[in-house]
């Protein structure tokens, strides 16, 4: 949650019921969406509602053992034993996650061959979105009004059938948000991510084609240029790990990450949709 140093309870209070509130909402839309389930868990802890924050902890625990989420159950299972110590209670929750720790730590994970897709995430999975909202949120760099209306925005756009990527900075230039230079240089610094224009790059044909166009326009990463035998790559999310993962999977490559402006990003894409279509077209007689 965002910073308590010089915030009146009563706005601290106001606060976590806005919050409540935004992710109630996005679970009537995906009630098995890990971030909003863990985020209302945590917020009735903060609020010291220790039913809401039972009942909500075991959503999420039913949802991370069903879909075998092992990433996010190590983070939870690490803070459950961290709350115990006021809750004894949250050690038995812990303990069912147990199963998917060891699974973790014993699985083996086949290679996937270079130039190989992973199987495709849904378009309406956003939670990489919502993630990077709440970590502005809680870095003050968003008000509770913006963050409230951009996680409504992104969970509209997550139920149509865009063509272009559902990002954060898509939603708050969007919104003509007024800080977004600012969001700019702290989400750069706090993922190492420098920010890259593309209009200064002529980029080489070849590169169109390192990634399927749908990727492209659904998930926020292009590749711009070479450095040796690497790829240098621009992200909508820097934080967006399995993303990056997935960059390196389809191109075979090792790949350096860059951060993009949503309006920058949307201009080159139009760029090598209308290149590939032209090049996909018969030669004019």
């Amino acid at each position: 949650m965002n910073s308590e140093s010089g915030q009146r309870p009563q706005e601290r209070q106001d606060e976590l019921a806005n919050a409540i509130s935004a992710f109630q909402k996005l679970l009537e839309v995906m009630p098995d969406d890990l971030l909003a389930l863990e985020s209302l868990f945590e917020a009735y802890c903060n609020r010291g509602d220790a039913k809401n924050a039972l009942n909500y902890l075991e959503r999420l625990i039913g949802v991370l053992l069903k879909e075998n989420e092992q990433e996010t159950a190590t983070r939870v299972h690490a803070k459950l034993l961290t709350l115990s110590a006021d809750m004894p209670e949250f050690t038995t929750f812990a303990t069912q996650l147990e199963p998917l720790l060891r699974a973790e730590k014993t699985a083996a994970t086949p290679a996937t061959p270079p130039g190989s897709a992973r199987p495709p995430r849904s378009q309406s999975d956003i939670q990489a979105e919502l993630s990077l909202a709440w970590k502005l949120f809680q870095a003050e760099e968003l008000s509770q009004e913006t963050y409230s209306q951009l996680v409504q925005d992104l969970t509209d756009l997550s139920m149509r059938g865009m063509d272009v990527p559902i990002s954060v900075l898509h939603a708050l230039n969007d919104r003509s948000f007024k800080n977004l230079d600012k969001v700019m240089a702290y989400l750069a610094k706090q993922s190492g991510k420098p920010i890259v224009a593309l209009s200064n790059f002529e980029i080489p044909r070849d590169m169109f084609t390192l990634l399927p166009l749908n990727f492209m326009s659904h998930w926020g990463a292009i590749v711009f240029d070479t450095l040796g035998p690497d790829l240098l790559v621009a992200l909508l999310n820097p934080f967006d790990h399995i993303l990056q993962q997935e960059v390196a999977s389809l191109t075979g490559k090792a790949c350096h990450f860059f951060l993009v402006t949503a309006t920058d990003y949307d201009h080159t894409l139009a760029h090598i949709r209308k290149a590939l279509k032209e090049a996909a077209s018969p030669a004019s007689s």
